[in-house]
């Protein structure tokens, strides 16, 4: 490529000059990208400071990833979490192994290095889910490094508005095996280590269920497909 060719990444500065902010406000993709500007940046102090700018990002771009800060330690990410979004919420209906490292701080799904992890919709399959989700790679891995990121909100524009209409109408049914193999024990999902009923502290809207085993078993659960965020799709 010719350097008249080269065309460079559109960066604006947030107020005060701290951190950087790419591309720029005009432009919708996703994630937009936030940097330090200058060393030193305390992204916990920063986050507090700048609550509303994060907001506003984040309802035009859908996702904002930060990029190049000091985020040493699982409370470190916790203080910003909260500086973000002022509670953590305890991981609730429980699809997938999960260590717990700090105060509703949790590791991703625990899974051999390996294998892949189709893209999905980050916990769409509870009853209720949180409005936002953070994540945070203290340790890169040594190859592949790819998480791709998509805009859900042009995937639903992109299907036919009567299969859209159908799903409103119908919602969509969620079948949960228990077990020690690919899905957890029952117990492991609801948290207790008594074997009796685990459907009611999981989930609500039950239709029906067939428990097998102590740790085992099936159920059920029609849910809503789309909902409406209070600040936007």
């Amino acid at each position: 490529m010719r350097p008249g060719n080269v065309r460079r990444k559109p960066l604006s500065l947030t107020r005060g000059g701290l951190v950087t902010v790419e591309p720029q406000e005009a432009v919708a993709e996703l994630p937009v990208v936030m940097r330090p500007a200058v060393e030193g940046v305390n992204l916990v102090t920063w986050a507090a400071d700048n609550h509303e700018m994060i907001e506003a990002h984040l309802l035009k771009h859908g996702g904002i990833l930060f990029r190049g800060f000091d985020v040493s330690s699982p409370e470190v990410f916790g203080q910003f979490v909260t500086a973000c979004s002022s509670e953590l919420l305890q991981y609730r209906e429980r699809s997938s192994p999960r260590t717990q490292l700090d105060n509703n701080i949790y590791t991703s799904t625990d899974y051999p290095a390996d294998q892949s992890i189709f893209l999905h919709n980050e916990n769409s399959y509870q009853h209720t889910w949180p409005l936002k989700i953070f994540f945070c790679c203290m340790t890169p891995p040594t190859k592949g490094r790819e998480t791709p990121i998509p805009d859900c909100r042009k995937f639903f524009g992109r299907i036919d508005p009567m299969i859209r209409q159908r799903f409103i109408e119908k919602g969509w049914m969620l079948d949960r095996n228990f077990g020690d193999g690919l899905s957890l024990a029952r117990r492991r999902a609801r948290r207790s280590k008594s074997p009796g009923p685990a459907v009611s502290a999981i989930s609500t809207g039950i239709v029906e269920r067939s428990m097998e085993s102590r740790d085992g078993g099936t159920w059920s659960s029609l849910r809503c497909s789309i909902r409406k965020g209070s600040r936007g799709a």
